[in-house]
């Protein structure tokens, strides 16, 4: 009896516990050499996402909804700030810094983007902020801060508590003032190091550097920890994602590749259709967890009472041409759910429809651990004249979420 209980109360906290991990963050960075790649924090080992598409990409942020931006150094291209799509790994150019060569971007706590242009020697840097919501080729884009008093330097990130850090090759880790761009060096008995490029927070507040490997940095002394061996690429930009909560990417707003029609729909929202809704936006909430799986979608923005398919697919590809959309699932496609619209919105599952693994399974697609899985919803836009063919056609399609479902 006391064997039982025992057993039970140990299953019991391993449950508990199990429960209460916190979702995994990995780190999505970009190369030298133009790669996107997704970084372990545990082990420091790196995998490539795909090609962006350009080369000497040089520094990263994240925006508070998910998007990540990316600058380059100008010797082999313009100067360009890029959306990208940490999925597919393509990076699409959205602004024109008007700037010599962003060395460094940081997204504050109230999305206002800071980046640190540097002089070709390194020796002057400058800081600004960006405002990407210009008109495209405006030179209004950049808001000029001040002269940085420490110079070379190459990362910046915010922490919670609204901290700018930085990192200089010559003074280490810093502190910037960001309305004055004064520079705080953290600890002056300790200089900088050119093995790191870039600085990012994981979600529970340690500090990360990455260059020719990833470190941890500590906050109160400065010094790095190498984490994991070499990468043997030269990581210029990095910050962290979620792997485990839905990615939503592939979007129909003008940020990536171009709607069919030029029918732009709104900021994360796939293309626009001929209710003028501003595009499909799915969402999800819940669980992905296979043994308890909650994960419910919710497709608004559509066509008030249109035809609606929900889908499945193994692998990110694309952008294709969809209709008037974009698609971007593809490999062993299952229609999960077929539903008419009520106002534009459908939910599935919506408690009486099974949960989407087993949905999954029952179509012959059973979900393993760790698998990942792309979700996309079609649907009927019957105009001729919207967006008529051979551009178009008479059906959309959402952005597109990508799942990692666990045990």
């Amino acid at each position: 009896m006391h064997i039982l209980l025992a057993r039970k109360w140990i299953l019991t906290s391993l449950a508990l516990a199990l429960m209460s991990t916190p979702p995994r963050a990995d780190f999505v960075g970009v190369t030298w050499d133009g790669d996107a790649v997704r970084i372990d924090p545990t082990t420091g080992n790196w995998t490539l996402i795909g090609n962006t598409g350009h080369i000497q990409l040089n520094a990263m942020a994240r925006h508070s909804n998910g998007r990540f931006v990316t600058a380059n150094i100008p010797s082999q291209e313009l100067p360009h700030i890029d959306y990208l799509d940490p999925v597919l790994g393509r990076a699409d150019i959205c602004a024109l810094p008007f700037l010599n060569g962003i060395r460094a971007l940081a997204y504050s706590g109230t999305d206002v983007l800071y980046a640190i242009d540097s002089n070709d020697s390194g020796t002057q840097n400058d800081l600004y902020t960006l405002d990407l919501s210009v008109p495209f080729g405006d030179s209004s884009i950049k808001h000029f801060v001040g002269t940085t008093t420490l110079a070379e330097i190459v990362g910046m990130t915010f922490a919670t508590n609204g901290t700018l850090y930085g990192w200089s090759y010559v003074s280490g880790l810093v502190v910037l003032d960001p309305s004055t761009a004064i520079v705080t060096d953290v600890n002056p008995a300790l200089g900088g190091s050119t093995s790191i490029q870039t600085i990012a927070f994981a979600p529970d507040g340690t500090l990360y550097g990455a260059g020719d490997s990833l470190f941890t940095i500590d906050l109160v002394t400065g010094a790095p920890t190498p984490v994991g061996s070499a990468f043997g690429v030269s990581v210029r930009g990095m910050e962290y994602e979620d792997s485990v909560s839905p990615i939503p990417f592939c979007f129909g707003d003008g940020s990536g590749r171009a709607c069919p029609c030029a029918n732009s729909g709104q900021v994360g929202h796939g293309c626009e259709n001929s209710s003028s809704s501003g595009g499909a936006y799915l969402t999800a909430t819940g669980n992905t967890v296979l043994s308890a799986d909650t994960l419910q979608f919710t497709v608004t923005g559509e066509r008030p009472t249109v035809l609606s398919v929900f889908w499945q697919g193994h692998a990110a590809v694309g952008p294709a041409t969809y209709g008037d959309g974009l698609r971007c699932m593809g490999v062993g496609l299952k229609r999960l759910h077929i539903e008419n619209a009520v106002a534009g919105t459908v939910i599935y599952p919506d408690g009486v429809e099974p949960p989407v693994a087993a949905r999954s399974a029952a179509l012959g697609d059973p979900i393993a651990p760790g698998s990942v899985r792309i979700y996309q919803v079609s649907y009927r836009d019957p105009s001729q004249t919207f967006c008529p063919f051979p551009s178009g056609g008479t059906y959309n399609i959402s952005e597109a979420l990508s799942v990692t479902w666990t045990p």
